[in-house]
C-alpha cells in the first residue's frame, strides 16, 4: 500500500511542479516580459541602453554612420570618415521622450555624419581652407584653387559658385583663403594675391554686389596661410599675418580698412582668427600649439592649449571658431580632431576626425551642425 502511494505522490508532483513554474515565470516583471525603460543599466533591453550612451557623448560613430555624398545618385556608404566624442567628465543623461511602441532603435539614435566635395565635376574641391555657415544653413567655401566661393547645402549639394556673374569677387588674380559673415549677413573675403600683388579684402552681399574692398598694408610680413573673421557688433574685420615661421601676428581694421591696432607679435606663425560675442578675439598659432585670446583693443588677455596629444593641448591647430554660446572650436590638426573649449579656454571635450586629407577651417551651423573644411572635402557633424 505504501508502495502505491508513493508512486501516486511522484507522480503528482512530476506534473505540478512544471506547471507553476511557467505560471510563476508569465507574471509581470519576471524573465519573460519585455523592458519598457532605458532609465539604467538594470534594464533588460541591451539595444535600449546601447543607444542611451550615444546621448552621453561616449560612443564612437563607425563607417556605417557616416553617408557619402554623391551628385547624381545622392548618398551611399563611406568608409573614409569615424567620429568620436571625448568627455572632460561624467555627461548627463538625456532620455529620448517615448515613441509609443515600446520599442528603441539605437542605429536611428545615432548621429548621421556626411562627407563631400570630391566627386568629380564644379563642386570638385582642392585646396579648400576656411568655411562659414549663413542662418539659411548655406556652406561657403573659399578654396584657393578657384578665384570664386563655392557653395553648398547642408546636406551636401553643390549649388553653385559665387558669385555667379562677373566680376566675381573683383579680384581674378587673387584667390580666397578665408570666408566670414556679417551680422547683415554679406560675406566678407580674404583674397590672397601673394607674391605678385596685395592681400585683400571684399565684402559681398549675397546677390553677389561688391559693397566695399580695401588692400591691406604692406608693413607686416607675408609668405604665411591667413585668416580672417569679422566681428558682429561692428564690422571690424581681423586678418592675421606671418612671415612663416617665426613672427606674426593679428591686426584689426574698420570696415573701410582703416588700421585700428596691430597685436603686439607674441606669436610665430598665426593662420585663423575668431571672434566672439564680446568681441574677444582668438587667434591659433600653429607652431607654438597655442590658442591668443586678445580684448578689442587688441590687449592680450590669456592663452591656453600649449603641445599635446590629448584632452585641452594641440598639435599644430588651424581653424578655429565661436558658438553662440560662447564656445570655441579649434581644429588640431595634425591629431585630427575638432577640440572644445569654454569662453575661457577651459578643455571641454573633443570630437575625432578621420579624413584622407588634412582638416582646416571649422564653422558652427544654426542648427548646431558642426563644419569642418579638409583639403578635399567638407564633413558635416550634426550635432557636436
Amino acid at each position: 500500500m505504501s508502495l502505491s502511494l508513493t508512486f501516486v505522490t511522484t507522480v503528482s508532483l512530476a506534473i505540478v511542479v512544471p506547471v507553476l513554474l511557467t505560471h510563476f515565470n508569465r507574471q509581470p516583471g519576471i524573465h519573460g516580459s519585455p523592458a519598457t525603460t532605458i532609465a539604467g543599466p538594470k534594464t533588460t533591453d541591451s539595444g535600449a541602453w546601447q543607444s542611451s550612451a550615444v546621448l552621453m557623448g561616449t560612443d564612437k560613430v563607425t563607417s556605417a554612420d557616416v553617408i557619402k555624398v554623391s551628385p547624381v545618385h545622392g548618398r551611399g556608404p563611406s568608409p573614409g570618415i569615424t567620429a568620436e566624442m571625448e568627455a572632460a567628465g561624467p555627461a548627463p543623461i538625456n532620455l529620448p521622450g517615448s515613441t509609443g511602441t515600446g520599442e528603441t532603435s539605437d542605429q536611428a539614435s545615432r548621429p548621421r555624419i556626411i562627407t563631400f566635395g570630391d566627386e568629380p565635376g564644379a563642386g570638385k574641391l582642392r585646396s579648400a581652407r576656411g568655411v562659414a555657415v549663413s542662418p539659411d544653413n548655406k556652406i561657403w567655401v573659399a578654396d584657393r584653387s578657384t578665384p570664386r566661393l563655392k557653395v553648398y547645402s547642408m546636406e551636401g549639394v553643390y549649388l553653385h559658385q559665387f558669385p555667379q556673374a562677373a566680376p566675381g569677387l573683383g579680384y581674378s588674380s587673387k584667390t580666397p583663403s578665408d570666408v566670414s559673415i556679417d551680422k547683415d549677413g554679406h560675406l566678407w573675403v580674404l583674397m590672397i594675391g601673394y607674391p605678385a600683388s596685395p592681400d585683400s579684402v571684399v565684402q559681398v552681399t549675397r546677390d553677389g554686389d561688391l559693397k566695399a574692398n580695401f588692400d591691406l598694408p604692406g608693413s607686416v610680413p607675408r609668405g604665411g596661410v591667413r585668416g580672417m573673421a569679422v566681428g558682429l557688433c561692428n564690422n571690424h574685420v581681423y586678418v592675421t599675418w606671418s612671415d612663416g615661421h617665426s613672427r606674426g601676428g593679428v591686426q584689426a581694421f574698420t570696415p573701410d580698412g582703416k588700421l585700428l591696432w596691430n597685436a603686439d607679435p607674441r606669436m610665430k606663425t598665426p593662420i585663423y582668427v575668431a571672434v566672439d560675442g564680446k568681441e574677444n578675439i582668438f587667434v591659433s598659432d600653429y607652431d607654438t600649439s597655442i590658442i591668443y585670446m586678445y580684448d578689442k583693443t587688441g590687449r592680450f588677455v590669456k592663452k591656453f592649449g600649449g603641445p599635446g596629444l590629448s584632452g585641452g593641448r594641440l598639435n599644430r591647430p588651424e581653424g578655429i571658431c565661436v558658438d553662440s554660446s560662447g564656445q570655441i572650436m579649434v581644429v588640431d590638426a595634425l591629431n585630427k580632431r575638432v577640440v572644445m573649449y569654454t569662453g575661457r579656454g577651459e578643455y571641454v571635450r573633443h570630437i575625432a576626425l578621420r579624413a584622407e586629407s588634412p582638416p582646416a577651417g571649422v564653422a558652427v551651423g544654426p542648427g548646431g551642425q558642426l563644419v569642418v573644411a579638409h583639403s578635399y572635402t567638407i564633413t558635416v557633424f550634426p550635432r557636436y
